[in-house]
């Protein structure tokens, strides 16, 4: 090692114990040559030092047993903590005893189920988020800064600040999503018990669905950031594409919900937004359209027609569109429509009659209308 090496490294050090950096991840640090890791290491320690509980202790307490933890940590993606060992925190603890007291109304084995789920779709969320910050928040820093000294304090401060931004932030997404479907399933039994009469806030609409088609496999294959781009790139063409007159009710991650008072207007939308994706370097698109009478509430739609819209998606391949026959009666008699026949639906009792779009004229560009989102 040259002597401007030797003197840089121990300038790592030195900035790196200022910052509070454990002197076990500095060593990391200098051995892997990767300051940053270190930074985010130290801006983790706080958040560690909570975890104060063990599963021994939850189990006395008339939680979940030692095993149950265990199984537990394991379906979330974390090796299993030793019984005595402090590995969760107070309020991480309180849900587990929660979890034993309850367990004559919601068994263990569905607890498990719940949280191999939660550990899949988080685990991708944290390493994006942390791939984010690597690929533009440190290099900005490091531009803004005259030191890679002051890069690194401005960096373990940003850190600081945004490590536990995102708990409450989830926790309310969660708790919103559970309303929701409370709402559907609601909706669903108001229709039912209705017996096709009139039911409250029942509006006549037409429902576009669209999503990025094998999402999951793309983003497998191209990494966590180019799976972001690719739905940033999609949330432009929607809102860019949507039309006068669409509305998006809700944006699902790589897909989209939009409204549309004519059925017609939805499927040229579609038509319009997939064709806008079709470069052949993003994964393609596919689209369902339903028209219906859906249950309007608080700017959303629930009932049975939103349940057809949403389903109907799993019949469109890549570069696809597929309807109803509700929407091809209510569409021109020049578009092009093959029967795919009768699909069964879940949550809907009859198999509903399915159309797939086979091509249709190039509608005029639809002109921007405001911000993404």
């Amino acid at each position: 090692m040259s002597a401007d090496e030797e003197a840089e490294r121990t300038q790592m050090e030195e900035v790196l114990r200022d910052l509070g950096v454990p002197e076990e991840a500095i060593a990391r640090a200098v051995e892997r040559d990767d300051p940053v890791g270190a930074v985010f290491e130290a801006s983790l320690l706080p958040g560690k030092a909570e975890r104060t509980v063990s599963a021994a202790e939850i189990e006395a307490q008339g939680g979940l047993s030692v095993a149950e933890v265990a199984g537990m940590l394991r379906a979330m993606g974390f090796p299993a903590p030793s019984p005595d060992e402090p590995a969760l925190t107070p309020a991480e603890a309180r849900v587990f005893v929660e979890l034993g007291q309850l367990r004559e109304v919601w068994p263990y084995e569905l607890s498990q189920q719940l949280a191999r789920m939660y550990g899949r779709l988080l685990s991708r969320i944290a390493r994006t988020a942390v791939q984010m910050v690597r690929l533009y928040s440190e290099p900005r820093l490091r531009a803004a800064s005259d030191s890679h000294a002051e890069a690194l304090a401005s960096l373990r401060d940003a850190l600081d600040r945004l490590v536990s931004l995102p708990d409450p932030v989830l926790a309310g997404v969660h708790r919103r999503w559970i309303e929701y479907e409370v709402s559907q399933a609601a909706a669903g039994a108001e229709e039912s018990e209705a017996g096709g009469a009139p039911v409250p806030g029942a509006v006549e609409v037409s429902l576009l669905f669209c999503d990025l088609k094998d999402f999951t496999a793309y983003a497998n294959a191209e990494g966590d950031i180019a799976a972001v781009d690719a739905i940033e790139a999609f949330a432009h063409t929607v809102y860019s594409q949507r039309g006068e007159d669409g509305r998006v009710v809700k944006a699902l991650g790589d897909g989209h919900m939009i409204c549309y008072t004519e059925a017609s207007e939805a499927v040229a939308a579609g038509s319009r937004i997939i064709a806008a994706m079709g470069d052949g370097e993003t994964p393609g698109v596919h689209a369902s359209v339903h028209r219906g009478t859906a249950i309007a509430r608080e700017g959303d739609y629930f009932g049975g027609a939103v349940n057809i819209a949403a389903r109907l998606l799993a019949v469109a391949g890549r570069d696809e569109l597929v309807a109803t026959g509700s929407v091809v009666e209510a569409c021109p008699d020049s578009l092009p429509w093959e029967p795919l026949g009768a699909h069964l639906v879940r949550g809907v009792r009859e198999p509903v009659e399915v159309f797939r779009l086979l091509s249709v004229p190039s509608p005029p560009e639809a002109t921007p209308r405001g911000p993404v989102g």
